[in-house]
């Protein structure tokens, strides 16, 4: 089934190229069992994700890697040169769940941790009855930044509104309250992250 969440030019201050200037540095957006329909500009087998991620942030061909797709089933990585909404107009597809697709962003250096993606994307999704702060943001970059160093609190998993720029931070998941997650969310645009960086990275004041 395609997701068709036609918003690429709602997205401003995430990604300009495949390479962030400082103070920013690259790092993925996770969305599983989940494909591009796009032709794929290179294919590597036998890669860790890391490796994956890795080769995708260094490349330096003509056609720029600009997400990547990776099979831990068979270990196989394929680069892109398209990205899939929101950041691009590429449609994205259910696959199988083996298969994840990993969408390139760009954040503040010290929201980054040593895993190969910093947050799990969820489309029109939304945890209801959990949020502990709400701020407005420049856009989802800076939303997924002030979650990831946010000091008064673990903000593991956060909502951006793309049409307001509402940024809602929850200290829980939909793993720990399931029965409180909506998907296939109507008449607004908005994606739910989960931090995958929450255990690592070292609060700062924002």
């Amino acid at each position: 089934m395609i997701l068709t969440f036609w918003w690429g030019l709602l997205v401003h201050g995430v990604l300009a190229s495949s390479r962030c200037a400082s103070p920013n540095a690259t790092t993925y957006l996770r969305s599983e069992s989940t494909r591009l329909m796009e032709f794929s500009t290179k294919v590597l087998k036998d890669v860790t994700l890391n490796e994956c991620a890795r080769t995708c942030s260094e490349n330096t061909a003509v056609e720029q890697c600009l997400s990547f797709e990776y099979d831990s089933s068979i270990l196989q990585c394929s680069h892109h040169s398209d990205d899939g909404q929101p950041f691009g107009a590429s449609v994205l597809a259910k696959a199988v769940p083996s298969i994840s697709f990993f969408q390139q962003i760009c954040l503040l250096e010290e929201a980054i941790c040593t895993a190969p993606y910093s947050f799990e994307r969820y489309p029109q999704s939304i945890l209801v009855g959990h949020s502990m702060h709400v701020i407005n943001v420049d856009g989802l970059s800076d939303c997924l930044s002030k979650c990831a160093l946010l000091r008064i609190f673990t903000c593991k998993s956060v909502m951006y509104y793309y049409e307001t720029g509402e940024c809602i931070m929850n200290r829980d998941t939909k793993f720990i309250f399931p029965n409180m997650f909506r998907q296939n969310v109507q008449d607004t645009l908005v994606d739910y992250f989960e931090n995958n960086c929450a255990d690592e990275i070292s609060f700062t004041e924002l």
